[in-house]
């Protein structure tokens, strides 16, 4: 009996001692990629490959320091509408981080880069040539990174030099569908330490928060009149709920009409659509949409003392929440920065500046980062 206990602890040790060494060469390379997914071809290249420049760049990039930039990647109107927000943005106490705003910009002195994007985006979702706009989202990230940039597009040879980003922001939902992930992968195996934060995953972190495990949302969307963004919404919406342990989410996406009651005419247009059972979530992530006048609207017509609740009220479920993409983001990069102390603390006025990717006509392979534009941000612009 004593032989067999002593048999079976040694089968117990040996298989430990296996699976420990197995796990020690699937660890010990951090090149190696354990995801749940493999990342687009081009990040897998990257990584196995040590001879490339795009692996150097990535692998000896250290954490950044204040003096970076905060970098926005995405469609030119998101880029611009979310560097407009920042250099607006006023929610804290700059001395003690307190949620007051205390009249001075939160993010005076700070450099904001913006990169503006691919555009036919649309194109290469509907042709199902997604990966191709995962491989460019990456390669996007990667210019970002690197210190050079071309001063004009008739002078190929030309190098200027350009802040590096302390901070990426996929301003884009179709970028943060299709690309942050293997961004993400790409920083982590190689062991660069830049955040990557998103807009719209942020949105939907805070509407999954505390939500019930088997959950199945109603979410609505508001957006700017975009083909691309509406499809990535829905997508991503659809695997961010799997994710987080709830069936899968319906995302309803909506453009408000010019001049019109955002919430009502978003209702309506529910309704019409043949859209049943209550909305759990609305995420506002159109600049132009008046998120005061959204909560003035919802407080109106849910009172029991105007007849409009007789229509709307019963159409929100009973822990109904209401999201601001920018208002997430702007937060989101306040707080990082104040943690790691990534403040320039400068007494400055906020700088922008503007770049974009140039290539050759109709390829997602040969690109060149040109600086275009360089100003002073005042809350006038």
């Amino acid at each position: 009996m004593q032989t067999k206990k002593k048999t079976i602890s040694f089968l117990l040790v040996l298989l430990l001692a296996a699976a420990a060494l197995v796990l020690y060469f699937l660890l010990r390379d951090n090149k190696t990629v354990v995801t749940a997914k493999p990342p687009v071809q081009y990040v897998s290249a990257i990584i196995n490959d040590v001879t490339l420049p795009e692996h150097r760049l990535v692998s000896k990039f250290s954490r950044t320091d204040a003096s970076g930039s905060i970098f926005l990647t995405g469609s030119p109107e998101r880029t611009s509408s979310l560097s407009k927000a920042l250099c607006e943005w006023d929610s804290f106490d700059n001395v003690d981080g307190r949620a007051v705003p205390d009249g001075l910009m939160d993010f005076a002195g700070e450099s904001i880069s913006t990169l503006a994007s691919l555009p036919d985006e649309y194109r290469l979702i509907a042709s199902g040539q997604t990966d191709s706009l995962r491989d460019y989202t990456v390669r996007v990230a990667l210019a970002a990174l690197d210190t050079l940039c071309y001063l004009s597009p008739y002078d190929p040879t030309g190098m200027g030099r350009k802040l590096t980003p302390k901070m990426l922001v996929t301003a884009s939902p179709y970028m943060t569908q299709y690309g942050k992930y293997d961004i993400d992968s790409l920083f982590h195996a190689l062991g660069c330490h830049i955040p990557v934060l998103s807009p719209a995953e942020l949105s939907l972190s805070e509407v999954f928060e505390g939500k019930p495990k088997g959950a199945r949302l109603n979410i609505g969307v508001l957006l700017p009149q975009n083909r691309a963004d509406s499809v990535a919404w829905i997508n991503y919406t659809a695997e961010k709920s799997l994710q987080a342990g709830l069936d899968t989410a319906r995302c309803i996406v909506y453009t408000a009409p010019e001049n019109a009651d955002a919430l009502t005419s978003f209702l309506d247009y529910y309704v019409e659509s043949g859209n049943r059972g209550a909305i759990d979530a609305l995420v506002i992530d159109d600049p132009s949409v008046d998120t005061e006048a959204i909560r003035q609207s919802l407080e109106r017509i849910t009172s029991v003392m105007n007849a409009e609740s007789l229509t709307y009220g019963n159409m929100f479920g009973k822990d109904f929440s209401m999201v601001n993409s920018t208002d997430c983001i702007c937060k989101a990069i306040y707080m990082y920065m104040r943690q790691y102390n990534l403040f320039t603390h400068r007494v400055a006025q906020p700088r922008q500046y503007d770049y974009m990717l140039i290539g050759t006509e109709g390829s997602l392979k040969e690109f060149k980062l040109m600086h275009f534009n360089e100003r002073f941000i005042t809350k006038n612009d």
